[in-house]
């Protein structure tokens, strides 16, 4: 009987503490959608700044938060998932706290930087946590749901954030926003845990996985087209879109932030749906790649029809939708990341994924506003917002058909798994 209660204790233990680390990735995924996309406006009305520096924001924060991603999944395996959340967790605190405090471009810009630091840190680090505490059996149910918990946070960084800096600021907003975040962390840091063995063994540093990873040929275009894919859709849902809906087809703030928020529930809900229709098919892949890509392709043309006809915003919505149905096979992405790969570089190569898919929104949202600003002789400033023309919001649009042309190519070139690794095979060709 006792020890029938101290497994139950446990049991209950770990699946608080999962639930309060899932609670915190709703937040670090919030920050991330919500800064800069949702207060574009604001932001330029505020301090006065260039379409380029609030891009920039994002960019800065996607590069930092791309970059560290190898050494994160290196410093989770080598300390435990939990000691390298505590100290993300902290930086992006402190990241989040300062960000409505900054009065100048340069505080803005340290404390994205702090914040992506720290939301760097987050998503292997659960990743790990939830392994140690469920093991195999439960852990791609568990990763479903940080997965959904996760993008409502990014959900919650769209019409709702949108609502209530309406109301309070964006400051006051994000402040609030900055303080639950530090008492879900500290729930964390008192939640008492039991170390598993398999916790306790320590990996040393290696790059030899990355290069088994980097020389695998069907690795390449795996990687390629599932970071410009996401890199596409992220660069439309919270860096340009809402405000591309907002000068061009005239809406407000709340109905152009409604729209990037049905954006993201039709790709929670593809998320969510796309495994369990992949088993149903035989464990298929290749075919939910070539659809995402695909969708990325019809949309960015449909985009620029759009502009050029003149439609109205009910068909920009239509576009908005595919694009995050496009996004939510992100799980075959992933999926397909770990069975093209040995299985003891899984953590490796989906870190490598999740790297490279920011690295691209940095980049392409950074030449998205700096396309928007060679348009500047050109805007309408009002009291409250840049308007920009819609050659600019065309020139960027042309940007991501062509790159999503050339993902749906290379999708073509990627190894169907059917659900099992091939990478013995693969190494061998």
């Amino acid at each position: 009987m006792k020890k029938i209660f101290m497994y139950l204790e446990n049991r209950r233990s770990k699946l608080f503490l999962f639930g309060i680390m899932a609670v915190f990735y709703f937040f670090a995924y919030f920050q991330r959608v919500a800064v800069p996309g949702t207060i574009f406006n604001r932001l330029q009305s505020d301090l006065g700044i260039s379409a380029a520096s609030v891009t920039a924001l994002s960019s800065m924060f996607m590069c930092v938060y791309a970059s560290t991603q190898l050494f994160v999944g290196m410093l989770a395996d080598r300390y435990g998932g939990m000691k390298v959340l505590i100290s993300g967790g902290v930086l992006f605190c402190i990241g989040a706290f300062m960000f409505p405090y900054s009065t100048s471009v340069p505080g803005l810009f340290i404390s994205r930087i702090i914040t992506g630091l720290g939301t760097s840190c987050l998503y292997l680090s659960i990743v790990k946590e939830t392994d140690n505490m469920f093991g195999k059996k439960n852990f791609s149910v568990m990763l479903g749901l940080i997965f959904f918990i996760g993008y409502s946070g990014g959900l919650a960084g769209t019409l709702p954030f949108e609502r209530v800096v309406s109301v309070f600021g964006w400051r006051e907003s994000l402040k609030v926003i900055a303080l639950i975040s530090t008492l879900i962390l500290l729930a964390i840091m008192l939640v008492p845990r039991h170390r598993s063995e398999k916790e306790k063994d320590k990996t040393s540093f290696s790059f030899k996985p990355l290069w088994i990873i980097l020389k695998n040929k069907y690795s390449l275009p795996l990687f390629f087209s599932g970071s410009v894919n996401f890199a596409v859709y992220f660069t439309i849902q919270t860096v340009i879109g809402k405000k591309f809906l907002e000068d061009y087809v005239s809406m407000s703030s709340y109905a152009a932030a409604s729209f990037t928020c049905l954006m993201m529930l039709f790709t929670m809900f593809t998320l969510l749906s796309s495994g369990i229709v992949s088993k149903l098919l035989g464990n298929r892949r290749r075919i939910f790649i070539n659809t995402a890509t695909s969708l990325s392709v019809l949309s960015s043309i449909m985009m620029i029809c759009g502009l050029k006809f003149g439609f109205s915003g009910f068909f920009f919505l239509i576009c908005y939708i595919m694009f995050g149905v496009s996004s939510g096979f992100s799980t075959i992405f992933a999926s397909m990341a770990r069975e093209l790969n040995p299985p003891e570089c899984m953590a490796l190569s989906l870190g490598l994924l999740n790297g490279l898919c920011y690295v691209l929104v940095a980049i392409i949202s950074n030449i998205a506003g700096f396309i928007m600003d060679a348009f500047k002789d050109s805007v309408i400033r009002t009291a409250h917002s840049v308007i920009y023309p819609a050659g600019a919001y065309m020139a960027v649009f042309w940007m991501l058909f062509g790159l999503s042309a050339v993902s749906f190519l290379v999708s073509f070139m990627i190894r169907e798994t059917n659900g099992n690794h091939i990478y013995p095979e693969a190494k061998s060709i």
